[in-house]
């Protein structure tokens, strides 16, 4: 009997299942379309449209429509109120039982709602949560209404300007007790812009009560909060511009009152703050905000009765009014900041700079700072009046902490100013701080006069920040200290001895996104530069160095190097891979001193002093950061001095182009004097390899070889003519006896026009080689021309064959020179068809031709015969 009364109840259950299922669709739901929309319109206070209407017994009793328009009460504009995609409306109970209709619940599917205050300051929404509708309800209407939203958007209106802020995905509930005048409600959707291209900053939920008690204002309670959200996001939605600030915000809101008063008690909390293209910081910094404040809604005003924000060990408390809400907001606040840390302003202002370089980021302050300032005005433009004082400063640079006088931080108007603060950066070095910050002002432009200038009085000085440092007669080698801890690369491999007075600028557009330009100026005079590579200090006796953003230049620069002095012009523009340039004068140069210099080009032992250099440390540790400093150098420019010395020989009035990139040097279209004649020369130089390769050229032209006889033997002490000397040579070392060693070339000597005066060289051959005498020559002892080949390897220079006719006789001379100047030569000679009278002739014509040895030093050869035996063997 059991089991057969479980299943009587399970056929029954089943049974009206099956009939709750077939019977709506057995009835005809138009019917009731009428009924159904006068009660919607007297539950939404508004007009109402809808499509196809169709009847349900389950979950509810009820209806579903679809595509149904909820139009706007006329105060607020023409625009519907609502769009909703699908509307479940389920009858109440009570209806049921007395066969009316009253809508208990709705369930909104995909429900677009416009948000709209008109000019009054009215909301849309005010009067249907009031229970107060147009039309006084009919006797089927419930007292309460549900409202459930799945999916829906919330659309924001100014009369008839819609806002480009909207809130998407809203889903939640509302009830509307219309006895009690109360309105439940809890809803959650992400905000977002419509003009914008960025995504929803993460959801923010609202829930609470209002009671209306009959009146438009009522009583609120309500709290807003958000968990997680994203500030990249969040800003854009507030301020309408992106500033590229990342970090997450968890927000708590309290509110109460009525919605023409309205009490705030808020509280957030900000975690990992920084710029959106940065690396995250090694160290959160969060920041928790606490707000107790009133607004007062149709008035458009606010106060503030405490804003406290919190970071660090440090904390800022803001007091005030806000007026003219809804518009251009008014300020009159003000903030103070009390027992607060520098290190903390700083690591924060850290996160949202823009980027300073490598240097900045050793840079630090701490200390403590107290103060008030007031901001009143307009929000776009504020004004700004007190002071930001600080004690205990120091300043941090890299691992040395700094003391710093009191620093007094000045705000007037749009203009912060840091008055002249001392920094000691040691016990002889005192650094003067100042600086000033100028806000841009987003008012109208300035008047013009007709010539295109501010008009008198009007003129406002460029928005943007600087901040200066200087330095009078500082002793250099610790501001290049200073300089390797903030570390700047090149500070650490150099060191300075002398005075300097110099002036530092750092100054950027109003904002910290973008790169600062540094600009500064520095006078050297009498000073002494370490720089790793040279064999020796470089003695700076005056030098102008100014820097204005990416263009520095040295001008002028006079400085003594050995035995010469130079004065030149250094400069550089752009990117670091662009060359340096430079126009360079030396009052005289020794080429061979000069190769000498350089300790990271030959790998040669250092002079015995050069240990006892100060701010350099090894042996090994100079010529790798002489090596450094050498493959870092890019440079390009002019080179000039009235004497280049090489071995005895004097170049004047030298001037020529020089390119180094990469331990590449070439000289090109070098033009100067020798002697009586000029000449052109072009070489290159490739350090790159182990052992450094020289490839060279050179061009003599016009040689009046009369200044050259000095260097001849004595009996050609009166010759005359012209020669032209070309020829291009190689080698490869790194000092003078290995470049001589490797030396080879070949290059061509020409001469022409000679006059050798009284010497007979057909004669003295003659009377050397016992021949007999030759009749003085009537004409002058001449030689129109004469090419020499010279091949030069093995440190010596070597003639190949030559020949050439003089006075009727035939000469041909071999051999050659060495590089320690022992000359060694042969000359062959055949007189036999001279046609000059022979004053003695012990011999025949045929023993008129022999082999004559040239040796010893250029300037004083020794002439010997060879025996007739010798030469019969040749």
């Amino acid at each position: 009997m059991k089991n057969r009364r479980y299943l009587r109840f399970a056929i029954l259950a089943l049974t009206a299942l099956v009939a709750a299922w077939l019977l709506p669709s057995l009835i005809n739901a138009e019917r009731y379309r009428r009924r159904l929309q006068a009660n919607l319109q007297q539950a939404l206070g508004r007009q109402v449209r809808f499509g196809a209407i169709y009847f349900r017994l389950i979950p509810r009793p009820g209806f579903s429509i679809n595509n149904a328009t909820v139009l706007e009460d006329a105060a607020f504009g023409s625009e519907a109120f609502a769009r909703i995609d699908h509307i479940d409306c389920d009858l109440a109970a009570r209806s049921i039982l007395k066969a009316q209709i009253a809508v208990s619940r709705l369930h909104l599917q995909g429900a677009d709602i416009n948000l709209v205050r008109n000019a009054s300051g009215r909301w849309n929404v005010e009067r249907m949560a009031t229970g107060a509708p147009p039309t006084a309800p009919s006797s089927g209407t419930t007292s309460d209404l549900a409202i459930d939203v799945d999916d829906g958007r919330l659309n924001f209106k100014l009369g008839r300007d819609k806002k480009p802020f909207a809130v998407s995905g809203l889903n939640g509930r509302l009830h509307l007790d219309r006895k009690r005048g109360e309105l439940d409600f809890d809803l959650t959707g992400a905000p977002m812009r419509t003009d914008l291209d960025l995504p929803t900053p993460g959801p923010i939920q609202v829930q609470g009560s209002w009671l209306s008690g009959g009146s438009q204002e009522g009583s609120l309670n309500a709290t807003l909060r958000t968990r997680g959200a994203l500030v990249y996001d969040w800003i854009p939605i507030v301020l309408s511009r992106n500033p590229g600030i990342y970090g997450l915000m968890d927000v708590e809101a309290h509110l109460t009152g009525s919605l023409a008063v309205l009490d705030v008690d808020a509280q957030a909390r900000l975690s990992q703050l920084r710029r959106w293209e940065s690396l995250p910081p090694s160290g959160d910094l969060p920041v928790s905000l606490f707000l107790q404040g009133r607004l007062y809604r149709t008035a458009g005003e606010a106060d503030i009765g405490d804003l406290k924000a919190d970071f660090g060990a440090s904390h800022l408390n803001l007091r005030g009014k806000l007026g003219s809400l809804g518009q251009e907001p008014v300020l009159d606040l003000l903030a103070a900041a009390a027992n607060s840390r520098l290190e903390d302003f700083v690591d924060f202002g850290t996160r949202f700079k823009g980027s300073l370089g490598s240097a900045s980021r050793r840079l630090g302050l701490s200390g403590n700072v107290d103060g008030v300032v007031a901001i009143t005005g307009s929000w776009s433009d504020p004004l700004f009046s007190g002071a930001l004082s600080t004690s205990k400063a120091r300043l941090v640079v890299g691992n040395a902490s700094l003391p710093m006088s009191d620093a007094l931080l000045q705000f007037e108007g749009r203009q912060i100013s840091l008055l002249p603060v001392k920094v000691a950066a040691s016990a002889r070095v005192t650094l003067v701080a100042d600086g000033v910050w100028r806000l841009r002002d987003s008012g109208p432009p300035q008047r013009t006069t007709r010539s295109g200038a501010a008009a008198a009085g009007e003129h406002a000085p460029e928005p943007g920040y600087r901040l200066t440092l200087s330095a009078h007669s500082a002793p250099g080698h610790e501001l290049v200290g200073l300089a390797s801890s903030m570390g700047v690369r090149v500070a650490r491999d150099l060191d300075l001895q002398g005075p300097v007075t110099a002036t530092v600028s750092l100054r950027a557009p109003a904002g910290f996104e973008s790169r600062p330009a540094l600009s500064g100026l520095a006078e050297l005079r009498d000073d002494t530069l370490l720089i790793p590579g040279l064999v020796q200090p470089l003695s700076i006796q005056d030098a102008r160095v100014s820097l204005e953003g990416d263009r520095l230049l040295i001008n002028p620069i006079t400085a003594s190097f050995g035995g010469s002095v130079i004065t030149a012009r250094i400069g550089h523009s752009g990117p670091r891979s662009e060359p340096w340039t430079f126009e360079a004068h030396a009052t005289e140069l020794d080429l061979a001193e000069a190769l000498s210099w350089f300790e990271a080009i030959g790998h040669r032992a250092p002079v015995p002093w050069f240990e006892r250099i100060p701010g350099l440390d090894t042996r090994a540790e100079r010529r790798a950061a002489g090596t450094g400093l050498f493959n870092a150098l890019n440079a390009r420019g002019e080179f000039s001095t009235p004497a280049l010395n090489y071995r005895g020989i004097s170049l004047r009035n030298f001037s020529g182009r020089a390119e180094l990139s990469k331990r590449d040097l070439r000289v090109t279209a070098a033009n100067f004097r020798i002697s009586s004649g000029k000449g052109q020369a072009s070489a290159a130089f490739d350090l790159s390899g182990a052992v450094p390769h020289l490839a060279a050229g050179f061009d003599l032209q016009g040689l009046r070889l009369e200044n050259w006889t000095a260097r001849l033997p004595p009996q050609l002490g009166d010759l005359r003519g012209s020669a032209s000397f070309s020829g291009r040579f190689s080698s490869e070392g790194s000092s003078r006896a290995q470049l001589e060693s490797n030396l080879e070339g070949r290059a061509q000597l020409r001469l022409s026009n000679l006059d050798f005066g009284h010497f007979d060289l057909v004669r003295g051959a003659a009377q050397m080689a016992a021949w007999g005498d030759l009749a003085p020559s009537r004409g002058p002892f001449t030689l129109r021309s004469a090419d020499l080949i010279l091949a030069i390897r093995d440190r010596r220079a070597e003639l190949e064959p030559a020949k050439f006719e003089f006075g009727g006789a035939v000469f041909e001379l071999t051999g050659g020179c060495d590089f320690d100047g022992a000359a060694q030569f042969e000359s062959s000679a055949d007189l036999s068809r001279v046609n000059r009278h022979w004053l003695a002739d012990p011999e025949s014509d045929t023993l008129r031709n022999g082999r004559f040895l040239l040796s010893g030093s250029l300037n004083a050869l020794r002439a010997t015969i060879e025996d007739p035996a010798s030469q019969a063997r040749r």
